[in-house]
């Protein structure tokens, strides 16, 4: 076993270093993956409002838009 002291300094850095990769690497992960919840256009354009003239209808008949 050494009995050299622990350099402090260089304990500190390495933390914040380490701790700084992680956070700029979990941003990368994370920003994709919360896009992906996001709907698509294709699915955007499905739920869009459709209008329809239904003054020609008559009752009690279905019109399929």
């Amino acid at each position: 076993m050494s009995t050299d002291a622990v350099d402090q300094g260089k304990r500190r850095f390495l933390t914040a270093a380490t701790t700084v990769v992680g956070a700029v690497g979990a941003g990368f992960v994370a920003v994709p993956f919360l896009a992906s919840w996001m709907p698509s256009e294709r699915a955007k354009n499905a739920g869009a409002p459709v209008e329809a003239d239904i003054s020609k209808l008559e009752e009690g008949r279905m019109m399929i838009v």
